[in-house]
């Protein structure tokens, strides 16, 4: 998808777009194919670095690292709760606004990945 929006960007008019990775949740999924789409994800995110921003979900709704992100989920697991899309938001906005200034003095001018 990502790709298919950039090839509407120019150097003009950039288009950029944001990743974001699979976050743990209650949900029963295979944990290992969890890690390879977000490794891909986040691999992807590098390599388009000029065009894509990344936001790591696992640093912020691992409940496993840090148990005061419970209140984050809802109580099926599975969904974030009232809070947790509060700092889906606040998270996304950070990381445009990085990528944004970021964006102002990097030299890169490529609209492709």
């Amino acid at each position: 998808m990502h790709r298919i929006v950039h090839k509407k960007s120019s150097i003009e008019n950039p288009i950029y777009s944001v990743a974001i990775s699979v976050p743990p949740c209650g949900w029963d999924i295979d944990e290992s194919v969890r890690l390879a789409v977000n490794n891909g994800l986040k691999e992807f995110a590098q390599n388009c670095s000029h065009m894509v921003a990344f936001v790591d979900a696992d640093k912020v709704f691992d409940v496993s690292k840090n148990s005061s992100k419970q209140a984050l989920w809802s109580s099926d697991k599975v969904h974030f709760s009232e809070l947790g899309y509060d700092e889906l938001g606040n998270v996304l906005f950070k990381t445009m606004v990085d990528f944004l200034e970021m964006k102002k003095t990097s030299s890169v001018m490529s609209n492709t990945c």
